[in-house]
């Protein structure tokens, strides 16, 4: 049995480094063009992830099932509580700029959209896949209500107005989780061959997520590995793959949470940094310093977790 926990392991590691290795070469052979990866992260956020996530709710409501949602909200909202703490404590530690900025916004949000849903889909059943979607609800509306304050210099950050902050509400992913959840309150079943395409279409997510992470770290030129790749950001690294992670497994295990909410937990904890700190980190920022240490963070979180995550994975599916 152990056995069979190691190579299914060994053989996930090996899947999302060939992944990334794949977006490594398009980016250096420069088969792809400056154009190609923002479109290609539009193409999952609004097709292939939201496809994933309707079908992933597609579950049957039990009474156990909403008893299960709900403490799996209240374990999101006391997750981003702690997270925000640990991320706040950074930022005043490394003097409230830019790198507090990164940090902070490091701790909070993971990759949770181009990695998270499709690794607990490869990874664990239906139940755990829907319980995920239904952990990040509170987490992406969090993101879209704070991203701007969190990486924005205090003394340019301006309060954005209620039409423009209803939109990030808007996103497809979320609108497919609230499309997904009437399905299942309904009891509507989807019926092939939409279901087959949507199955399809959702399969989609790990290879193109990581080969998104591919692309990423393919954009790193030699000259810029020393400013980018810092001893602060290899820091940040070990407290995103590792530190946290470790904290929500035994925070799990002295609450004695039910297996499958612990693997959610402890998924999302375990998550490389979120691939869109460095959009954001150019937007709201707009420093050099700034676009440099959110770049680094990524490919260091992302790359690593090839390995990381498959260990949590074995440690949750073992524990």
């Amino acid at each position: 049995m152990l056995g069979d926990h190691i190579l299914t392991v060994l053989s996930l590691s090996t899947e999302l480094m060939l992944y990334v290795l794949i977006g490594i070469y398009l980016q250096k052979r420069g088969i792809v063009n400056s154009d190609f990866e923002p479109q290609l992260a539009n193409f999952l956020l609004e097709a292939v992830l939201p496809l994933l996530i309707i079908r992933s709710v597609q579950f049957k409501l039990t009474a156990e099932v909403l008893r299960s949602c709900g403490h799996v909200v209240l374990f999101s909202i006391g997750s981003i509580a702690f997270f925000y703490c640990v991320g706040y404590v950074l930022w005043r530690l490394l003097g409230k700029g830019s790198t507090g900025r990164i940090f902070r916004f490091s701790c909070i949000f993971t990759n949770f959209t181009f990695i998270g849903l499709p690794v607990m889909s490869a990874v664990f059943d239906q139940q755990a896949v829907f319980l995920f979607s239904i952990y990040v609800i509170p987490i992406r509306i969090v993101l879209y209500l704070t991203c701007e304050a969190i990486m924005t210099p205090p003394e340019r950050y301006a309060a954005k107005k209620g039409a423009e902050v209803w939109k990030r509400f808007c996103s497809a992913p979320l609108i497919a989780v609230i499309a997904g959840l009437a399905l299942c309150l309904f009891g509507w079943k989807i019926h092939a061959p939409l279901d087959t395409v949507m199955k399809n279409v959702g399969a989609l997510s790990l290879p193109l997520g990581m080969i998104l992470c591919g692309l990423i770290a393919g954009r790193v030129q030699l000259p810029q590995m020393r400013q980018i790749f810092g001893k602060k950001t290899v820091g940040l690294v070990l407290l995103r793959n590792i530190l946290l992670p470790a904290i929500v497994l035994l925070a799990c295990k002295l609450c004695n949470c039910p297996a499958v909410i612990m693997r959610v937990a402890v998924i999302y904890a375990a998550l490389p940094v979120g691939t869109l700190l460095s959009t954001f980190a150019s937007k709201y920022d707009g420093g050099e310093q700034a676009r440099n240490e959110s770049v680094g963070a990524v490919i260091l979180s992302s790359v690593p977790s090839v390995l990381t995550i498959p260990i949590w994975v074995g440690i949750l599916t073992v524990g």
